[in-house]
């Protein structure tokens, strides 16, 4: 799996991000040692990072698998 996004501890991955899974779903919001614990919309997880969301140009959703 890949994160990204900005970690709140270097330690453990415990941040808001967006989650890549090997199984090729997208995953987005608050994660507590690498586990969702809070669901959020990609454009929030993107302005919690201190990024501007319009730069979001596609819609991600998380029922769909992407690759």
């Amino acid at each position: 799996d890949i994160y990204v996004g900005v970690a709140s501890n270097h330690s453990t991955l415990t941040g808001y991000f967006f989650k890549f899974s090997h199984d090729g779903y997208i995953q987005t919001g608050l994660f507590e040692e690498g586990v969702l614990v809070e669901n959020l919309d990609p454009k929030k997880v993107i302005e919690v990072n201190g990024m501007d969301s319009t730069l979001l140009k596609v819609k991600i959703n998380t029922n769909k698998k992407y690759f």
